[in-house]
This record gives structure tokens, C-alpha cells and sequence, in this order.
């Protein structure tokens, strides 16, 4: 992500590009920020002032992301292949906050509030790692999960990320889906819960998701399936 000057717990800051476009929106307490321009070159600013009681910032980024806008993040490729190899080993997902602190990223400090929560079992840390990822959401989620009605998932998180995912389901899976290859093996699971897999692990804060939790409405019948990507086929394998 673009470096930033509002990192804090109570400020957010998206970065966004459309081709040669790059535009930043921050907010801070009652201020919302444009900064815009081309990749490259000093960028314009302008502010306005907006009242608390409405999501300016998140009704701004859904609209320019309408318009053919993405979300902008950098990644160090390295330090995320040692976190993938060894998900239970807390080092390499310090090292990766600490760099991006480095970077002017706001996820470090949610990352950092995420291992404090997996390693104390505290609720105290736990609700205070949930306000950050509430307050930093477009730095750390996708625009998709801002309304949790719509998502309809119960994340567990260690160390800052996703590790499973529930959901309950009404109907089983037809074998005509548009997500892409993915394999299923025994079981059931429904369309809607394959696009919010991927949404999940097409994500910063879901590639590191291990397992998926699926039950249906009116039945007995739930499964659980160890969840693993690769180069782009997601396998789901039931567990016994």
C-alpha cells in the first residue's frame, strides 16, 4: 500500500488504482482526504468535512471501485512463503508487520494485535484485534465483507489472519459453478459458499485460510474440509 501519514486505529486509509490512476482516501475524525494523480508523479489533495454519522468513506471507495478502481497493496513475496510453509510459527508473521510498519501499511497494527490475541486467549485482546480490523477494513478486507449480512461467515483468526471460515448453507451443490476449477471431494457445498472461499482467499487477510466449515439449514449434516490453493484450483477435502 502507498504510504500514508494516518495509521492509527481510528483514521483509515485506501489506496486505490485504476491503470496509470492512482488515487488515496484517508479519513480522519471529521475529515475526508482525496489525494490523486498519476503513479509516478507528486499527487493533488483536497478535503472536505463530513459528519460522523455516515460511512463517507466506505460509500466513496464502493463507488470508485464501480468505476473501475482496485484496491492498490505491495507484498513481500518472501516473507509470505515462509508464513504459508509454517502457519503455526509466530516469527515470520512478525517479521512481516514489522515490515509493513516499514511500509506505511495500517495491517501491521492489526497483524500485531492479531498475535497478541492468538497468543494471550485473552477477550480483552480479542475485542480489541476485532475493533482494528472493524476500524481498518478497506486496508485489511475486501469492499465485499463491509456488510456482514451479506457475507454470512464466522471467521476464526490466528496471528492476524484467517484461518477457517463457517457458514451454513440451504442447498446442496450443483456440479454447473463459475468459480473456477475446484475440486470437491464427498459432500456438499454450495455455490455461494465457493465465491465467498475465493473471495476470502484471493485476499490479504484470507490466503492463509486452512479450513472451511459448512452445515445446512433444517438438517443434521455438516462437514468440515481441510481448504488448499494451488496455482489458482482450490481443493476441498473432507475431513472423516
Amino acid at each position: 500500500m502507498t504510504r500514508g501519514d494516518h495509521t492509527g486505529p481510528d483514521d483509515e486509509h485506501v489506496a486505490l488504482r485504476r491503470g496509470e490512476s492512482a488515487l488515496i482516501v484517508e479519513r480522519h475524525a471529521d475529515q475526508l482526504t482525496h489525494r490523486f494523480g498519476r503513479v509516478g508523479h507528486a499527487l493533488r489533495e483536497s478535503t472536505t468535512r463530513v459528519s460522523g454519522d455516515f460511512d463517507h468513506l466506505g460509500t466513496r471507495v464502493r463507488h470508485l471501485m464501480r468505476k473501475g478502481y482496485a484496491l492498490h497493496q505491495v507484498d513481500n513475496d518472501a516473507l509470505l512463503v515462509q508464513i504459508a510453509e509454517d502457519p503455526e510459527n509466530v516469527e515470520p508473521y512478525e517479521v512481516y508487520a514489522d515490515w509493513l510498519e516499514q511500509e506505511g501499511d495500517p495491517r501491521a497494527i492489526v497483524i500485531r494485535a492479531g498475535i497478541k490475541a492468538t497468543q494471550t486467549q485473552r477477550a480483552s485482546d480479542a475485542d480489541a484485534f476485532e475493533r482494528l480490523v472493524f476500524t481498518q477494513r478497506f486496508a485489511f478486507t475486501h469492499p465485499e465483507w463491509c456488510d456482514g449480512r451479506r457475507l454470512r461467515l464466522d471467521a476464526v483468526w490466528r496471528f492476524g489472519f484467517i484461518a477457517e471460515i463457517s457458514t451454513t448453507v440451504h442447498a446442496p451443490l450443483d456440479n454447473d459453478h463459475t468459480f473456477g476449477p475446484v475440486k470437491h471431494e464427498y459432500g456438499w457445498v454450495r455455490r455461494a459458499v465457493l465465491q465467498r472461499l475465493r473471495i476470502t482467499l484471493s485476499h490479504p487477510a484470507g490466503r492463509f485460510l486452512r479450513t472451511l466449515h459448512v452445515s445446512a439449514r433444517r438438517s443434521t449434516e455438516a462437514f468440515t474440509y481441510d481448504v488448499r490453493k494451488n496455482d489458482g484450483v482450490i481443493e476441498l477435502r473432507k475431513r472423516a
